[in-house]
């Protein structure tokens, strides 16, 4: 929730429209491929990740990080307007897409197996 004031907060100061949450009542509403890096990320270029969501909901993620590398794929999940996307090897992530104009952009929420969370930002590519 404080992403979003941030991002609020922001596009006032810049005289830009607030970003705003959009629901995701389909699969085809947010297919495509997405592109960003995750928040928490000490080196930008070395941490990224891309998401590529195919219309009957199934997903690939691929991200590069400086000390480790992971693939994923699977099927998604639809609630709250939001993607939910389970985990192989037992995480679980909460994609919520945002719209600021004419920009969109997937806010990913990621809850590790062992309890660790991390965020990423994708705009599409």
């Amino acid at each position: 929730m404080a992403v979003v004031g941030v991002l609020v907060s922001c596009a006032n100061i810049l005289g830009l429209p607030p970003a705003r949450p959009v629901s995701i009542t389909d699969f085809k509403s947010a297919a495509g491929v997405w592109e960003g890096g995750w928040d928490d990320a000490a080196d930008r270029d070395s941490d990224s990740l891309r998401l590529t969501i195919s219309e009957d909901g199934r997903f690939e993620a691929e991200s590069v990080r400086i000390l480790a590398a992971f693939k994923a794929s699977g099927q998604l999940t639809l609630s709250g307007g939001k993607l939910t996307f389970q985990g192989e090897r037992g995480g679980i992530a909460t994609a919520t897409l945002f719209q600021n104009g004419s920009q969109r952009w997937l806010q990913i929420e990621v809850i590790t197996k062992k309890g660790v969370r991390t965020t990423a930002r994708l705009g599409p590519r």
